[in-house]
Order: C-alpha cells, then sequence, then structure tokens
C-alpha cells in the first residue's frame, strides 16, 4: 500500500526559519521498500536485513571486512543492501507521523 501524505517540515537557511509543503510517497506495505528506483522491493516480514531481494541472496554474517562486496555472485547487489540499511526514510516517516498523528506511519516506522 502506498501512501500519498502532505506534511510540512521546517528548514533554517542562515537564521531564517521557513516552513515548506512537502509531498511524500510512502510505501507502508510490511517488510517492502522503494529503493534506488526501485518500488515494492520486498525484504520480508519480519524484516531481513541482509537480503538482497531482486538477486534473492543474502550477506553472509560476517565482519564486513571479511566480505568481498565486489562479487555480486556472493550477496547480489550490495547497493541496495546498504541503502535499505543506511534508514535515510527514518525522517520521512518521523516527520509524517508528528505532523499527522497517522498510527500507520509510527508503525512502519517501528
Amino acid at each position: 500500500m502506498i501512501r500519498q501524505t502532505q506534511f510540512v517540515s521546517y528548514v533554517q537557511p542562515g537564521r531564517e526559519r521557513k516552513a515548506r509543503s512537502s509531498d511524500a510517497q510512502i510505501n507502508l506495505s510490511p517488510g517492502k521498500f522503494d529503493l534506488l528506483g526501485f518500488k515494492d522491493l520486498s525484504f520480508g516480514s519480519p524484516i531481513d536485513w541482509h537480503l538482497e531481494p531482486l538477486s534473492g541472496k543474502r550477506a553472509p554474517l560476517i565482519h564486513w571486512s571479511r566480505l568481498d562486496y565486489l562479487n555480486a555472485d556472493l550477496a547480489g547487489d550490495k547497493k541496495i543492501v546498504w541503502e535499505l540499511n543506511r534508514h535515510q526514510y527514518f525522517s520521512t516517516l518521523g516527520q509524517a507521523y508528528c505532523l499527522s498523528g497517522d498510527e500507520v506511519l509510527r508503525r512502519k516506522l517501528l
């Protein structure tokens, strides 16, 4: 389920504080994310933080320094896994929840 949300975020260029209206599309389907231009990437529920969903491969549970991240045969496209684990969508979900009070957004964040 994709929800179109409108919320206001605050930016402070220099010392002036301004309000900016923003439209955000947030994928609220359990375990699904829109990343790097891909829509509805399924990471499972609960989320499998090591899964690369396009290839179905999982990064091995070893220290990152021992992982040959240039080898796509090992764990698929590393950029997709890295992007999910950067949690950049947290700020959008948090802002949308704080300003809308929509509990569905809060559950997605948690």
